[in-house]
């Protein structure tokens, strides 16, 4: 990624969050796909919200809901 990682901190707590049920590519696929649905959205609490999407979006893998095949 040559571009700058404003998200880190939010991919780093998910990591620490998910990472040990959940593989690290996945979380930062949700992660990924949920800040480009915001992307156009104006910032003003831009980051919570993708912050938020992204865990209820990673719970709903973890808990249920998305069989083995669709979450890798």
């Amino acid at each position: 990624m040559t571009k700058i990682d404003r998200l880190w901190s939010v991919r780093m707590d998910l990591h620490a969050q998910f990472g040990a049920e959940l593989s690290i590519g996945l979380i930062d696929a949700v992660l990924d796909g949920v800040a480009r649905r915001w992307e156009s959205s104006p910032a003003l609490f831009r980051t919570v919200l993708i912050e938020r999407e992204a865990v209820e979006e990673l719970e709903h893998r973890l808990h249920g809901g998305v069989t083995a095949s669709l979450a890798a």
